[in-house]
């Protein structure tokens, strides 16, 4: 027997092994494949604290694209526009539409609490940034006062927003 007909059989088994890892690797690749991210321009917090130019946020991940909650930096420039969205704690079932009972007023800067939730956009992708500069500024508040209910329909005749 020839010395290197031994290696043969060891040479073309580790060859098909590695064709074989490296199609395995291409194959399963395509699976794992992610679409990448959109990119985010709002959050939804609760004001914590109000600065000068600035107020700081925290943003739940419940209601964020964040993977855990966050304190995030919303500062504010000349351009930012800040409203008041009131919306109604009871809505009647058979209306259409909801957008018929929100109240949405232009406010200031000096009109933000803290403690109110708010809807912050930017021009930017904000996605795991931790301070940015907001475009708009929305309050979110539920004091409009209820809108008539049937009281023979009962209680099916309403739902309540939370």
């Amino acid at each position: 027997m020839r010395p290197f007909s031994k290696l043969i059989v060891p040479v073309v088994i580790l060859a098909a092994v590695a064709v074989a890892a490296v199609v395995l690797v291409l194959v399963l690749g395509q699976f794992w494949e992610r679409e990448p991210l959109p990119e985010v321009k709002s959050c939804i917090g609760l004001i914590a604290q109000i600065n000068q130019a600035s107020f700081n946020i925290k943003a739940g991940a419940n209601k964020n694209y964040g993977e855990e909650d966050m304190d995030i930096v919303i500062k504010v420039d000349e351009a930012t526009q800040y409203s008041r969205l009131t919306l109604p704690s009871i809505v009647p079932i058979d209306i259409e539409d909801i957008s018929s009972l929100m109240k949405e007023e232009a406010i200031q800067f000096s009109d933000l609490r803290v403690g109110d939730e708010v809807v912050i956009t930017s021009q930017d992708d904000i996605r795991g940034k931790a301070i940015f500069t907001a475009a708009t500024v929305q309050v979110t508040a539920g004091d409009i006062e209820a809108p008539e209910v049937d009281a023979e329909a009962g209680p099916e005749s309403s739902r309540i927003m939370e």
